[in-house]
């Protein structure tokens, strides 16, 4: 039996007893009788990486990433659960040029064209053509962060995190330190959204109310006060380039919010099994605006969807 172990591990193992990958063996696939269990780790070795690149500062849980939206697309911010935010970019992997570089001028230098294939397949090539390299960190945070989302023109960036403060990076002057917006009340936060064109955003969460900020000096422009429980999450309205807002909210209700007047514009929810108006009964757990008509699509935790027109509180009909 010991000759059959030995046959077999080389059997899962590369060159030099290198095993070629993460496995867990079942006893039925090789043994015979008890000499394995199922579920026994025969081999271990580091896992296929199929990625262009990877960043690998982070130590801890990744809890949001965020891409910069304008060219040349290039750079990330990401948070953790160390209390860490990092801005970072891809770049050309120069190993990965010169190797392929030698390979191709090597290959125009043999006369053979199968043997210019051999010659060049024989060559190392590296999976990742590009490497994450760090650009700053975006230092302050104590607690977790939850939160990184850059504004559409790609000239500020927020961060957040489970002490519920948020921070504007001014993202053309290096990564400044912008804001601290320090003027909302420290409830737990659920979610912090930009408007589409303006230094705008919202939040809101456990206070039950949405709170709509000037992102660059801090100042509180509107509180939208109405949720009975806490407010989940919360958008700006697209059709109208943002004259809305619309959120959604534990007690299974969605609302529409006039920034200018900070009054509930209209409000969408069931009236119980009773009523012709069916609407959601358990929590609602998603929603996504219609680009170019007034339109809410929802989804809750028992499946059901909704399609709702949200300037008129109308509910056109349950997809799921």
């Amino acid at each position: 039996m010991a000759d059959e172990e030995e046959a077999m591990a080389a059997a899962y193992a590369g060159e030099g007893g290198e095993v070629n990958d993460f496995e867990t063996y079942q006893e039925s696939e090789f043994a015979e009788g008890d000499e394995y269990e199922d579920g026994h780790v025969l081999q271990l070795t580091a896992e296929r990486n199929d990625s262009i690149a990877q960043f690998n500062d982070h130590h801890d849980s990744v809890y949001c990433i965020d891409t910069l939206p304008v060219a040349p697309f290039n750079l990330f911010a990401s948070g953790d659960g160390a209390d860490k935010a990092y801005i970072w970019r891809l770049v050309p992997n120069e190993q990965q040029a010169q190797t392929e570089g030698s390979a191709t001028e090597q290959a125009e230098g043999e006369n053979n064209g199968e043997e210019s294939k051999q010659e060049q397949e024989s060559q190392p090539k590296l999976t990742q053509l590009f490497k994450g390299e760090k650009v700053c960190e975006l230092e302050g945070h104590t607690e977790t962060v939850e939160f990184c989302k850059f504004d559409s023109s790609g000239k500020w960036l927020v961060t957040g995190g489970m002490n519920n403060l948020l921070r504007v990076w001014d993202v053309e002057n290096s990564f400044a330190l912008k804001k601290t917006l320090d003027n909302i009340p420290q409830e737990d936060l659920n979610f912090v959204e930009w408007h589409h064109q303006a230094p705008v955003l919202i939040t809101g969460g456990k206070d039950l109310m949405v709170w709509l900020v000037n992102a660059l000096n801090g100042k509180v422009l509107a509180s939208f006060i109405g949720h009975e429980e806490e407010v989940l999450t919360a958008k700006f309205s697209i059709e109208d380039k943002g004259k809305h807002i619309v959120s959604v909210s534990a007690d299974k209700t969605i609302r529409v919010w006039s920034p200018i007047t900070q009054d509930c514009v209209t409000k969408i929810k069931s009236f119980g099994h009773g009523s012709k108006k069916l609407f959601h009964e358990k929590q609602i757990l998603c929603f996504a605006l219609h680009p170019e008509i007034p339109v809410v699509i929802s989804g809750d935790e028992e499946g059901k969807v909704y399609v709702s027109q949200y300037m008129t509180g109308e509910v056109n009909g349950i997809l799921g």
